[in-house]
């Protein structure tokens, strides 16, 4: 992959849609704050458990050294997550796998609020047309752009009531 097939997706994805005719693939990462919070994350707690602790014996390493790999895994998480919309398909890459559906495999969408701790958080489905193809789930935590929301309006709302 060379320098300018990167440049050229990334001005692709910086675009507006509105100045992209055929701007695929677009590639959506987890918004920058929530990559900036789990970097923090990973920082700062071990530090502050082991401020905390006082270090007075090798037992209250446990807490600071659990904190760190909850921090590696959050930041890892977050920076190998990603939405990628090609013209045949969406496909969701986590840490744990990848799940893809092409454009002919896709019923419609599902849009519902899940509460979590922190209040509600937005949930999209892209369900497919057959029972054994993986449903594409992801929140609004990604830096989706017009182009997105665009492609996402011309499917079909599964969540909405049959008329």
């Amino acid at each position: 992959m060379g320098i300018a097939y990167v440049r050229g997706v990334y001005e692709r994805n910086m675009s507006p849609a509105s100045e992209v005719s055929s701007g695929y693939p677009r590639i959506y990462q987890v918004k920058r704050r929530i990559r900036i919070n789990a970097l923090l994350f990973l920082a700062v707690a071990p530090t502050v458990a082991a401020i905390i602790s006082g270090k007075q014996h090798q037992a209250d390493l446990l807490g600071p050294a659990i904190l760190f790999i909850v921090g590696m895994l959050l930041a890892a998480s977050v920076f190998r997550a990603r939405i990628t919309l090609s013209d045949s398909a969406i496909e969701s890459r986590s840490l744990f796998g990848r799940k893809r559906l092409g454009r002919d495999q896709i019923l419609g969408k599902r849009e519902y609020i899940g509460w979590g701790p922190y209040g509600g958080v937005r949930t999209i489905t892209i369900a497919p047309k057959e029972a054994s193809l993986p449903a594409v789930k992801f929140d609004r935590n990604y830096a989706f752009d017009d182009f997105f929301f665009d492609w996402l309006k011309q499917l079909p709302d599964l969540s909405s009531p049959q008329k």
